[in-house]
């Protein structure tokens, strides 16, 4: 099996057809582009000395130096994700941990922390968090619901897309939409966006589809090491519980009272663990 991560992704960067092209090439040939000086990938690239500095600019870089820097310690993560040939269980065991190791690295590397920050201000400004997710995606969106709970925070988790319009056809005041979905291709994530922005309802949208989205007003986009396989529904969720986790993180830093409201949790569980252990009534 080829492992077809990238040293640089063309698909975070806004670049011409032609630097594309480039950077393809440098993917391709990694180690030549490392151990040639700026004169050396002129005559590789076919491309001016000028024209590189300013392709290494527009990815975020400083100059070429910088640009190879990244690209050694990208490198050296490779064996990380090396994914072999599926022809036995411990290379299976070897790839689900390739997959999931490079979703989790990839995802929180690639994370805006400003973002991060006003998507977790406009969860504690609203009254009430909606959660959905269809099939494997539903337990990111449970999971978040169940962690906003615990910080005081009204939310709710659905995978019935019925029960969830009816829900957000009679709300009011300032909401949020959280949606959890890899391609968010699908035709009930597709009607329910569209359904939110006719409500005015913002949409945050948890997904590994990188293309513009109508109707949506925060993205977080998870990585994935192979878009094509069925296996990667198990990366992808497991990369949607980490952002979970993440905002649920980023929000309890944020809830002075966050410690107060897990504490009276805490103690309802275990009072529950109690009375389940004292009463009799069930055997």
């Amino acid at each position: 099996m080829e492992n077809k991560i990238k040293i640089f992704d063309e698909s975070n960067f806004d670049l011409n057809e032609t630097e594309i092209e480039i950077v393809k090439k440098i993917n391709d040939n990694i180690d030549l582009f490392l151990s040639s000086n700026i004169i050396a990938l002129e005559k590789i690239l076919f491309y001016s000395k000028s024209s590189i500095s300013r392709l290494c600019q527009k990815m975020g870089f400083k100059n070429i130096i910088e640009m190879k820097t990244f690209a050694i310690d990208k490198k050296s993560k490779l064996d990380l994700y090396k994914v072999q040939k599926e022809e036995d269980t411990y290379n299976r065991i070897n790839n689900l941990i390739a997959y999931n190791v490079y979703t989790i690295n990839e995802t929180l590397n690639s994370i805006d922390a400003k973002q991060l920050n006003n998507i977790c201000n406009k969860i504690l400004s609203c009254e009430k968090i909606f959660c959905y997710g269809i099939g494997s995606s539903y337990l990111p969106a449970y999971e978040f619901s169940s962690n906003l709970l615990k910080l005081g925070i009204k939310a709710n988790a659905f995978n019935d897309l019925h029960v969830l319009l009816l829900s957000l056809s009679s709300i009011s005041g300032e909401n949020l939409l959280v949606i959890f979905s890899k391609s968010a291709a699908h035709s009930e994530i597709v009607f329910i966006i569209e359904t939110a922005k006719k409500l005015n309802i913002p949409v945050l949208l948890v997904t590994n589809n990188k293309e513009f989205i109508d109707g949506i007003t925060y993205k977080i986009v998870f990585e994935d090491l192979y878009k094509n396989k069925r296996i990667i529904a198990t990366s992808s969720k497991i990369s949607m519980l980490v952002i979970s986790d993440l905002i649920y993180y980023e929000l309890y830093s944020k809830i002075e009272s966050s410690n107060t409201s897990l504490k009276k949790a805490n103690e309802l569980i275990k009072e529950w663990q109690f009375f389940k252990t004292n009463n009799n009534s069930d055997k």
